[in-house]
């Protein structure tokens, strides 16, 4: 169970689940980022219930003379008067021993307040022993428990009720209440781990398999249930911005067209227990019967894999593709450059209805590292014949920043900027791609080398 930090001691807590330990002992835990959350934090008052319970104290520094009394009265008006017997407790009858030590004094009162013929937990009673002082809590929040004390005991020192507040959030909190709430009463809790052993995250047909292999299973293909647990991290912001604008994402479909947005998977997930934001962009493929183009250069390697060869009626078969061609630009923050993952998860669906993500990993290049020797000096890509239906490359390939076709990128920005919001691209779209038949080495504007 999780208990709340001492934040005297401690400045933050960090834990390692199951797998996180598993990663450390064989050198792969290679923490990526971090970010911070406020869920646990009230910063304006007016947006919940800040009522707040009245206190008071009773410090006795001797015993009282026996027939003296003290009248108490809590928050829904109830009233009892206790009175100080020579000899005796009677908590039914409100009267308390003065006759013993100062400690059985004390301990008498409290018991008459909190029996049921008393206040009968209407008003808490906390006993310090160490002082002889009852510190009284009304149960209930609000105005109305800052009541008066009424008492005519000797050796004793009474502070009435206060500190009540009504249950009203459309009351403005002080601002000096505000800083004290948040740095002094609001509590931290410590790092929440998963109590949900990986054996049972996954399995296989026959039932057989590694520890180590079920911990890859249950980690990397399968999304764990925790992962989505914190949600509403504060962020990243630019400190050279203005303070009060949130991370944000522009995205735009520079081909095909986003045909629907969501802030939650609803439609895939009916719980909407998958708290991501969803884009849906339609991809079109169409197969059309055409006339070949005689003694045409295709357009890339690609162009090859989708036309057919001639039929007998002289025509072909193209596949016309409409590829999703996304802009996505992260605002209002300092990291603007190789700050995207792309993870690719696939939608199953069992018997009964009920859908999973299964994790796709990209398997493109080989290393070129093996056993700390370099193999080779460029990027070797990937056979065939291990690209499997767990890889994303067995479904398509994903292009990003510097892959994607220039043209493509730049006819795209130019239909979207023509009556829309600018799009900045790192591309040069005002290039041609005419092949230069004379290279100068130097440039291609050169000025003299002046003489002194």
């Amino acid at each position: 169970m999780a208990k709340f930090l001492d934040k005297k001691e401690q400045v933050f807590d960090v834990k390692l689940t199951t797998y996180g330990r598993y990663l450390l002992s064989v050198g792969g835990l290679k923490p990526a980022y971090y970010a911070f959350f406020d869920d646990n934090v009230i910063y304006d008052s007016r947006y919940i219930s800040i009522g707040r319970r009245a206190s008071a104290t009773v410090l006795f520094s001797g015993v009282p003379a026996a027939g003296q009394t003290i009248q108490i009265i809590s928050t829904d008006g109830t009233t009892k008067t206790y009175t100080a017997h020579a000899s005796t407790t009677d908590a039914s009858a409100g009267e308390f021993n003065r006759g013993g030590s100062v400690a059985l004094c004390v301990a008498g009162l409290a018991s008459c307040i909190e029996h049921a013929n008393g206040h009968n937990g209407k008003i808490a009673v906390f006993n310090s022993t160490t002082n002889n002082e009852l510190t009284l809590t009304q149960a209930t929040e609000g105005a109305d428990g800052n009541s008066t004390i009424t008492e005519n005991l000797d050796n004793v020192t009474v502070s009435n009720f206060s500190g009540g507040v009504d249950d009203n959030p459309r009351i403005a909190e002080p601002q000096n209440d505000i800083h004290n709430r948040i740095k002094n009463e609001t509590q931290y809790i410590e790092s929440l781990t998963l109590f949900e052993g990986v054996e049972s995250s996954d399995s296989t047909n026959d039932g057989t398999v590694s520890f180590f292999d079920l911990q890859e299973l249950a980690a990397k293909r399968r999304m764990r249930k925790d992962v989505f647990r914190f949600d509403t991290a504060i962020g990243d912001a630019n400190l050279d911005g203005d303070p009060y604008m949130a991370p944000a994402w522009k995205v735009v479909a520079l081909q095909s067209q986003i045909s629907s947005s969501f802030a939650k998977d609803e439609t895939t997930f009916p719980s909407g227990s998958i708290n991501i934001p969803q884009i849906n962009i339609n991809a079109n493929y169409i197969l059309k019967a055409t006339e070949p183009i005689v003694n045409a250069p295709p357009r890339d390697v690609r162009a090859l894999d989708v036309t057919t060869d001639r039929f007998i009626d002289g025509k072909i078969i193209t596949l016309e593709q409409i590829d999703p061609l996304v802009y996505v630009e992260e605002k209002n923050t300092q990291l603007f450059t190789e700050n995207f993952d792309i993870e690719i998860f696939d939608i199953l669906t069992d018997t009964d209805g009920n859908t999973s993500l299964e994790r796709k990993f990209f398997k493109k290049n080989v290393s070129q590292i093996k056993d700390g020797l370099m193999v080779s000096l460029k990027k070797i890509a990937a056979p065939e014949t291990e690209i499997t239906s767990g890889s994303v490359e067995y479904y398509f390939d994903v292009l990003s920043d510097s892959q994607i076709d220039r043209k493509l990128a730049c006819r795209g920005a130019e239909t979207f900027n023509k009556d829309s919001y600018y799009i900045d691209f790192d591309f040069d779209c005002e290039k041609e791609d005419d092949e230069d038949i004379f290279f100068d080495i130097y440039g291609s504007v050169t000025e003299p080398e002046i003489c002194r």
